[in-house]
């Protein structure tokens, strides 16, 4: 069953179409840190030569939108 949510992944250097979440998890309890995994999946016809190294160790943003 689809919801129309869909999740994206900004990240920084890295042009917003390029990729999208295919899925994620998120662990928390209290006070503690959360860990949050993602899963990217590339989108469109995109032919970017992207690193692995340094998207891992950047800072990323999600967020959620209804995908009409």
């Amino acid at each position: 069953m689809k919801s129309g949510l869909r999740f994206t992944c900004r990240i920084a250097g890295v042009p917003e179409d390029t990729f999208a979440v295919g899925e994620f998890s998120l662990q928390e309890g209290l006070s503690e840190l959360f860990t949050l995994n993602l899963t990217l999946v590339r989108t469109g016809n995109t032919r970017r030569d992207v690193s692995h190294h340094p998207i891992t160790t950047r800072s990323t943003t999600k967020h959620d939108e209804y995908y009409r």
